[in-house]
C-alpha cells in the first residue's frame, strides 16, 4: 500500500470463477478507501479473435479514473458492480456476472452512467491485513434428507471457527430433524458462528418469518440478511481473523462495513482497538 497514493485507482485483472470472492475479501479489507479497486476479466481470453476482454480491460481502466468512485467493484459487460454484492451467476455467457439484491452502481453506453446515490462516499486509506486461516470457516448447505453426520463432519473440526449455512427459502431448516438441530446448537454453543444465508439469489434471510427459521435464532444462529455468499463467506473469515469474540462476529455480521448488507452501519472504531492486526493509514508515509 506504500504506493497508493501514486495512482488514481487500481485495476485487478482476475480469473472469473472466484472473482466474486475475492472482490468481496479487497473491500473488507480495505474499510477506508479513497480511489477505486476495479476487478474485471473476460469469459473468453484475450488472445482470442471475440474476447470480451478488451472492451472490459478499456472501461475497467476508464473507471481507475473517475472521481468520486472509491470503492471496490467489479466491471464487466457493461455493468459496475458493487464487489461484495456481486456473484457469478452464468458460466458461458458474456453477462456472467450480477448484483441480485442491489442494482448496478453504472451501466456503460455511449457514455458512462454512474448511479452516485448509490456509491459508498470517500474515506482517508485504511487498510488491514489480518492473519487468515483457510480453514477457519466451511459451508454447510442443506437439502432434504441432510444427516447429522454428515453437518457434524464439517462443523465438528477444532480448525472451524465459522460457517456459511444454506438453507431454504426465506433461512428455513428442516427443524423436524432434531438430530441436526442439535448439531447446530452445540456448535453455536462452542463458539463456531454460524451464518444462515438462502440458497436462493434474491431475497434476504427472515428468521422471523416462520417458526422453522425461528428456530435457528434460538439456538444462536446468526441470519444473513441479504448478503452473498461469496461476502458472507469473506466477510466471516475477516472477522474471525481479527480474532474478535464470537458475540461481537455476529454482532458485525448483521451490520453494514462496506455496503454488503442492507442494515445498520457497523462501528469499524470498535475494529481499531482490535490487537493483532496490521493497519495502514494514508497519514503513515
Amino acid at each position: 500500500m506504500i504506493h497508493w497514493q501514486n495512482y488514481d485507482g487500481f485495476l485487478v485483472l482476475h480469473g472469473t470463477d472466484t472473482m466474486a470472492y475475492t472482490a468481496s475479501a479487497l473491500s473488507f479489507m480495505l474499510p477506508g478507501q479513497d480511489k477505486p479497486v476495479i476487478l474485471t476479466g473476460s469469459q473468453i481470453p484475450l488472445s482470442e479473435r471475440r474476447s470480451d476482454g478488451l472492451d472490459n480491460l478499456i472501461n475497467g481502466l476508464y473507471l481507475c479514473q473517475t472521481a468520486g468512485l472509491a470503492e471496490v467493484c467489479v466491471y464487466f459487460n457493461g455493468r459496475l458492480l458493487r464487489g461484495n454484492r456481486t456473484t457469478k451467476l452464468k458460466a458461458t455467457e458474456l453477462d456472467a456476472f450480477a448484483s441480485p439484491n442491489l442494482p448496478p452502481l453504472g451501466v456503460a453506453g455511449i457514455s458512462m452512467e454512474l448511479d452516485r446515490g448509490r456509491l459508498l462516499p470517500a474515506a482517508p486509506l485504511r487498510f488491514r491485513i489480518p492473519a487468515f486461516d483457510a480453514e477457519a470457516v466451511t459451508v454447510l448447505s442443506l437439502y432434504p434428507g441432510i444427516s447429522a453426520r454428515a453437518a457434524r463432519a464439517l462443523l465438528d473440526d477444532e480448525r472451524v471457527r465459522g460457517a456459511v449455512m444454506l438453507s431454504f427459502g426465506v433461512g428455513n431448516p428442516p427443524d423436524a430433524n432434531t438430530e441436526l438441530m442439535q448439531v447446530l446448537e452445540e456448535a453455536v454453543a462452542r463458539g463456531v458462528v454460524i451464518v444462515n444465508r438462502t440458497h436462493c439469489l434474491y431475497g434476504k434471510v427472515d428468521q422471523g418469518t416462520y417458526a422453522t427459521g425461528h428456530t435457528l435464532t434460538r439456538i444462536g444462529v446468526t441470519p444473513g440478511g441479504d448478503l452473498t455468499l461469496e461476502a458472507a463467506f469473506a466477510k466471516l473469515h475477516f472477522l474471525l481473523a481479527l480474532e474478535t469474540s464470537p458475540e461481537q462476529i455476529r454482532s458485525l455480521m448483521l451490520q453494514s462495513m462496506r455496503g454488503e448488507i442492507q442494515g445498520p452501519a457497523a462501528d469499524w472504531l470498535s475494529l481499531n482497538r482490535v490487537a493483532g492486526i496490521k493497519v495502514f493509514s494514508s497519514g503513515s508515509y
